[in-house]
């Protein structure tokens, strides 16, 4: 059995679903953000994740993302969801299949710039990271 694969993490402001064929669209796509001072305050944005290769565990059906401070490694933030209430994941549970998940990171403080490690846990096992990183503005 493959692992899991990660196929996107995405940071943006809102995500829109077309009514009709279910089409997604993220409006204000980033990857950094930049504040004038610190600490800084952000307000909730969406993390978006695609896996490829999924196979659920009733065992341990969680999806976390975990945000992790640059220099001490703690969690700055978390959002999460429980697997066994998306509607058909659990009928799909022989075969791997694409996890498509939306999770809302509500508003963090940042205590201090750097990249931030944001982390993909499905059950207890780490998946996938990238980084979200927070700048100052130049004075």
């Amino acid at each position: 059995m493959s692992d899991p694969s990660l196929e996107y993490l995405i940071f943006c402001n809102k995500i829109l679903t077309d009514r009709t064929d279910g089409k997604e669209t993220f409006v204000g796509l980033f990857h950094r953000l930049t504040a004038n001072s610190l600490p800084f305050k952000t307000d909730p944005f969406y993390i978006k994740v695609s896996v490829q290769n999924f196979h659920y565990s009733a065992q341990n059906p969680s999806a976390v993302i975990n945000i992790k401070h640059p220099r001490t490694g703690a969690v700055v933030g978390s959002s999460g969801t429980r697997l066994d209430q998306i509607p058909g994941l659990i009928s799909s549970a022989t075969k791997p299949i694409r996890l498509k998940l939306g999770l809302v990171m509500q508003g963090l403080t940042y205590e201090e710039a750097g990249k931030y490690e944001v982390q993909l846990l499905l059950g207890n096992e780490p998946v996938a990271s990238r980084f979200l990183e927070i700048c100052l503005i130049p004075k």
